[in-house]
């Protein structure tokens, strides 16, 4: 304790720094529980007590978001069949999940470091926790990334889809966690586990379209 203790004073001016202002925000209200996530998160990597930080929006208000006239919860309406009801309540949570990641790349841009600032070292992954759907076979994995991961990711301004289950030039989130990996220096060609419905090689190595 006495080290960890020693360590936050020699970081107590930084920390001070990249402190948020959270104070008028209401932890009961679920969005605003999840922008105080959100600026701990920035706070928590700007002033590098961390250099992961992972939350899991779902979680907020039991499933729930009462705030935004949303009574069902989001694992009923994940048993919704496809279709304009489902995305009309799927379509303000997005709202705010978008507004708490541009919120953080603010926070991230405005904080400099280096040639450049702490959002250009950093890389903020907004991804689906089950692929496609609800209960998803994850055949598709939607995800965003903002940030540059220190000049070693291309991720600006682009939107690549690649082709479908099992055609050619298919990839997986396995490719990507590999690219990731490569961005930190990490040159494994393997990651998790193979799906035996496709072929290995389709699977090996990085997405090359977001290395630098």
């Amino acid at each position: 304790m006495r080290v960890r203790n020693d360590k936050l004073a020699e970081v107590k001016a930084r920390l001070r720094e990249a402190r948020p202002d959270i104070d008028g925000l209401r932890k009961t209200l679920a969005p605003e529980r999840f922008a105080a996530q959100s600026a701990l998160a920035a706070a928590a990597v700007a002033s590098r007590l961390t250099n992961v930080v992972h939350f899991d929006a779902s979680k907020l208000d039991g499933y729930h978001w009462k705030e935004l006239n949303l009574e069902m919860g989001a694992g009923a309406v994940g048993h919704l069949m496809p279709g304009q009801k489902r995305d009309d309540i799927y379509l303000p949570v997005r709202d705010v999940e978008a507004g708490q990641v541009a919120d953080m790349a603010r926070r991230l841009s405005a904080i400099k470091e280096g040639n450049g600032t702490a959002l250009d070292n950093t890389l903020i992954v907004w991804m689906s926790d089950s692929g496609e759907e609800h209960h998803g076979f994850c055949k598709e994995w939607p995800l965003v990334l903002v940030g540059g991961l220190g000049g070693h990711l291309k991720t600006g301004g682009r939107f690549l889809q690649f082709p479908g289950y099992e055609k050619p030039g298919h990839r997986t989130v396995r490719n990507f966690y590999l690219a990731l990996l490569r961005a930190a220096g990490d040159e494994r060609q393997t990651f998790g586990e193979i799906d035996p419905a496709l072929p290995a090689e389709m699977q090996a190595g990085p997405l090359a379209e977001i290395l630098a």
